[in-house]
C-alpha cells in the first residue's frame, strides 16, 4: 500500500515472467535462455515484460528455438532472429534424400511392429 493524501492506495506489483512450459520441456532451453539474457545485460540493453512475452511466442513457433537463440548472441543482435542458413528452402537433393529417409523410417517402423 501507498499512502496518497491520507489515502492507501493498493500497489499492483508487475507479474513475475514464466517460461512457456513448452519450451522448459525443450532440453537445454533454460541454459541457452539465460545466456540470451546474459548477453544483453552485457549489452546493456533490458528487455521489457512485453519484449519477453513476444520472444517467447517466437521461440515457440520455431523449429529450433536453442538454434535460434545462439544464433542471435553469436551475431551480436539485440533481438532473436532465426539463422538465415537453416531457414533456406531445401534443394532438390535435399527434399529426395529426407523422403528417402522418411521412407526408409517407415519401413523399419512397419517391420518392428512399431
Amino acid at each position: 500500500m501507498v499512502e496518497n493524501a491520507g489515502v492507501l492506495i493498493p500497489v499492483v506489483l508487475k507479474p513475475k515472467t514464466v517460461i512457456p512450459d513448452r519450451l522448459l520441456m525443450i532440453d537445454g532451453f533454460l541454459d541457452a535462455w539465460n545466456d540470451w539474457l546474459d548477453h544483453l545485460k552485457q549489452k546493456r540493453k533490458i528487455p521489457t515484460d512485453k519484449s519477453i512475452q513476444l520472444q517467447f511466442k517466437k521461440l515457440m513457433e520455431s523449429n529450433n528455438p536453442i538454434g535460434m537463440i545462439y544464433n542471435s548472441i553469436e551475431k551480436g543482435y539485440q533481438g532473436l532472429f532465426p539463422d538465415t542458413q537453416s531457414n533456406r528452402p531445401m534443394s532438390h537433393q535435399q527434399r529426395v534424400e529426407q523422403s528417402a529417409l522418411t521412407a526408409m523410417q517407415a519401413i523399419e517402423a512397419h517391420f518392428n511392429g512399431k
